[in-house]
């Protein structure tokens, strides 16, 4: 007789395991804060009043943070899962100032480290002020640098100037020499000779 039959549902399994030294050293941490401070007493009402933590309560917080979250109401191992194997870990009962912490951590309350910059968020919509970029190229400068020459005869005063240009940081020596004898000759046979003499 046919029946209609519904698949199951495959949720991810999660294995479960207690908690390890490091894990139940930081929950103690921060419980045992917890039961003297009363900003920290209960996290998550705090979070959900717009209070912060106090200042040594957040330190451990972030230390918890670094060791379990919480995700879809299941307490998890942080460490097991930078190894990609999802890890319900078993927090005891009398965690309740921890347990708080996780949730509010869940619901959104933003633990950090103080030297611990929050990201760049680069946005390309048309609506924000975005500034112009900076071109690679820069502006070619040139050095002159003049000489007089030594006294010489007093028919000729001529001025020497000498043009060092800068080294290009993207092309080789010899790229420089070769281009500043090209210029050489260019201008040398622009100029033309002329005779000093007059023909009729």
């Amino acid at each position: 007789m046919p029946f209609l039959h519904d698949p199951p549902i495959d949720e991810p399994v999660f294995r479960l395991r207690d908690l390890q030294d490091d894990e139940k050293f930081v929950l103690s941490e921060f419980e045992r804060h917890a039961s003297r401070c009363p900003r920290c007493a209960n996290p998550l009402s705090a979070f959900r009043e717009r209070r912060n933590l106090c200042s040594r309560g957040h330190q451990y917080a972030v230390d918890v943070a670094e060791y379990l979250y919480r995700e879809n109401g299941r307490d998890l191992s942080m460490v097991d899962r930078n190894f990609n194997q999802p890890t319900e870990v078993k927090i005891p009962r009398d965690c309740i100032a921890a347990r708080g912490l996780l949730m509010a951590i869940e619901e959104g309350l933003r633990v950090r480290r103080k030297d611990e910059k929050p990201p760049v968020i680069h946005s390309y919509d048309s609506t924000y002020y975005v500034p112009p970029r900076e071109s690679n190229t820069r502006e070619r400068y040139t050095e002159i640098i003049e000489r007089t020459p030594a006294p010489a005869p007093a028919k000729t005063k001529h001025r020497r100037v000498i043009v060092y240009h800068r080294r290009s940081p993207s092309r080789g020596s010899l790229y420089e020499s070769d281009h500043i004898e090209r210029v050489g000759r260019h201008h040398e046979s622009s100029r033309g000779r002329r005779s000093t003499e007059f023909f009729r």
